[in-house]
């Protein structure tokens, strides 16, 4: 290949320079014996991978149509399932205020979060006024400190409370319902707020099977460094990390 890299542009150069018959056909030639070889590595790679479960990243998550689309349908599903564990575990501060113009829309997407996990939530006014958005029978108090506690920058703004008296900011600013959603399944997640298991699969699920960086560096502190041991290594590691998902 260094002897391809090296060449085959001073064939092309003289090729275009001076097409004729044999300085067209060695080019054309040495770049036959690059596609080949691109050939014959890309066919050697997937019998390589078809044959060694822990090479292969389908294994981990599916790439066909159908599959693909059962396997996310599986993470919406524990995605649910966190979410509703979470609702015994946190609740929600929502901060508005009632000349902000967003705050409503906000409210109206956090309804629809609220539809699909029932968070106990307390409304924050933080400057005195009405919010037509906020439901009838909420609880709606009158900021006491909260936002600059919290430093808060805008409204709305969408907290997580959780024991025993700590705070995770999910949105300021407006978001949409899945944002709302993913913001606080990865601080749940990167808060230890859920089990193992389920942080993997609602938050985690296309790192199944990839090495994390700590198993990395601990193959070059081993002194793992010839392609033997390193691929025994990557097998083990992967082999390991997809068992105990």
């Amino acid at each position: 290949m260094q002897w391809i890299r090296v060449e085959l542009p001073k064939l092309r150069d003289a090729a275009i320079n001076n097409p004729s018959t044999k300085n067209v056909t060695q080019y054309l030639s040495v770049q036959k014996v690059m596609f080949d070889k691109a050939q014959n590595f890309a066919e050697k790679f997937v019998q390589v991978a078809n044959t060694n479960p822990v090479l292969n990243y389908s294994n981990f998550v599916p790439r066909s149509n159908d599959a693909n689309s059962e396997f996310n349908t599986y993470i919406a599903w524990n995605k649910q399932h966190a979410l509703q564990y979470l609702t015994h575990h946190v609740g929600m501060w929502v901060f508005v205020k009632h000349d902000c113009p967003f705050c409503n829309l906000q409210l109206r997407q956090y309804r629809h979060l609220l539809q699909q996990a029932h968070f106990k939530t307390i409304y924050i006014d933080v400057n005195g006024g009405s919010v037509s958005g906020v439901p009838k029978n909420a609880v709606f108090v009158k900021d006491h400190g909260q936002a600059k506690l919290l430093h808060l920058v805008e409204t709305p703004s969408i907290v997580m409370v959780y024991p025993p008296d700590n705070f995770a900011i999910i949105s300021q600013g407006y978001q949409v319902m899945a944002s709302l959603e993913q913001n606080l399944l990865a601080d749940a997640s990167y808060l230890h707020l859920l089990p193992k298991k389920m942080s993997e699969w609602s938050e985690n699920a296309y790192e199944r099977g990839v090495l994390t960086t700590h198993e990395i560096h601990a193959a070059s502190k081993a002194g793992i460094t010839s392609p033997q041991a390193i691929s025994r290594y990557i097998e083990i590691q992967t082999a390991a990390r997809a068992k105990n998902w």
